[in-house]
């Protein structure tokens, strides 16, 4: 995504939420509505009190006349043109009836408005009903780690992160405090259901993040609420947009194989993790120093990216590749190579000359087509500039 599409994208989306939090939509219904009974009762007026003058009183003998006449009623309902004909006068008592209705509903939107406003100011702003997200990052349910993985995806994008929509039970309840991110949105509905998910444009979405809800207590056999929840929003997303990549968390050991049957891409297994970087601390003491400086997101920290193998380096060897990289690398914004996602296979970190099982890859694989690249990197390679920067 290039700045300059990012920008277009960030005005729409600001433009969209305007509206929708300044209620436009009424304020031009309001407007079109004052218009119609404006023009159609001073033409309605001058059909009856055409040809019909009086030197004393004012009449609608012109449409012109009709016009600014039937503009004074719903203004300010002052009989100041006095209609001639029955007709007239019984058009005039409509009009300014309407008058005061619309003056009411007027009334209604504004303070409508100035209520939402207040509310808004301290809550995330709903999603537009009018605007359709694309490319976004989808959170469905909310619960405490909600708003630290916003900070830590904002920090990532440094300031350029795509928008974030949260669909949760009470996600219009979600104060902006806890949300330090300006591209959030809220989407009050369930994510077990396919019409919520739907209103919080899955179809569009490039990840959803799948939390747990707080509010969701019905729970089955020896499933807890937030197990049942998360696999019935997996089967929902899978059922509606099975393109989108989902993300899960599991708190029970072996939860990981029940997620992946309810069709979620990609389970962290946390007491798995948990152990891993235990028996890790024991083997090289102070090692997670180093995990958590991997793990976390800013300007000043690493991140392993999946890079696509360009179009000019199909062909080249690991070794060549690595050798690339290591003669274009730059004081600035230094990368290193630490391994191969090969198409259709298990990644591979610092492969071997030789594969050590069919399932491997060594260094002397020949990249391909649908390969990648993991390369550890303050912001994201541009590997076709560096391939230039060698030639």
């Amino acid at each position: 995504m290039n700045w300059l599409t990012w920008q277009l994208g960030v005005v729409r989306r600001r433009l969209a939420d305007i509206a929708s939090r300044y209620q436009l939509a009424r304020i031009l219904k309001l407007l079109v509505l004052f218009f119609l009974i404006w023009l159609i009762g001073a033409f309605v007026m001058y059909l009856f009190e055409r040809g019909h003058r009086d030197p004393v009183a004012h009449r609608f003998d012109t449409y012109n006349e009709a016009v600014w006449g039937i503009l004074v009623h719903l203004v300010s309902g002052f009989e100041d043109y006095v209609p001639a004909t029955t007709g007239g006068r019984v058009t005039s008592v409509v009009v300014m009836l309407l008058g005061v209705t619309l003056a009411g509903y007027f009334t209604a939107v504004v303070a409508s408005i100035l209520v939402d406003l207040a509310q808004r100011s301290e809550y995330v702003s709903p999603v537009p009903a009018f605007f359709r997200f694309k490319d976004h990052i989808l959170i469905c349910g909310w619960d405490r780690r909600g708003p630290e993985l916003i900070e830590l995806i904002s920090a990532a994008y440094e300031g350029r992160s795509p928008p974030v929509v949260i669909l949760a039970s009470q996600a219009s309840k979600i104060p902006l405090r806890d949300v330090p991110h300006s591209q959030v949105w809220s989407a009050e509905g369930d994510p077990t259901s396919e019409r919520d998910l739907e209103r919080a444009a899955l179809s569009g979405a490039r990840v959803a993040v799948i939390l747990s809800d707080p509010a969701w207590s019905v729970g089955a056999g020896t499933l807890t609420p937030a197990d049942e929840f998360v696999v019935l929003a997996g089967l929902a997303i899978e059922s509606r947009a099975p393109q989108v990549h989902t993300i899960a968390a599991s708190t029970r050991d072996g939860g990981s194989d029940l997620l992946h049957r309810a069709g979620i891409d990609e389970v962290v297994e946390i007491r798995q993790v948990g152990r891993l970087l235990l028996a890790q601390a024991a083997l090289v003491p102070g090692i997670t120093q180093c995990y958590e400086e991997l793990l976390m997101s800013s300007r000043e920290t690493n991140e392993i990216y999946r890079v696509p193998v360009p179009g000019s380096w199909r062909g080249i060897t690991y070794a060549e590749a690595a050798g690339i990289l290591a003669r274009g690398n730059s004081d600035s914004e230094p990368v290193l190579l630490l391994g191969l996602w090969p198409a259709g296979r298990s990644p591979v970190l610092n492969p071997r000359r030789e594969p050590q099982s069919e399932q491997k890859v060594g260094r002397n694989h020949r990249l391909a087509s649908g390969d990648q690249l993991l390369i550890l990197a303050y912001s994201f390679p541009r590997l076709e500039e560096r391939a230039h920067g060698n030639n």
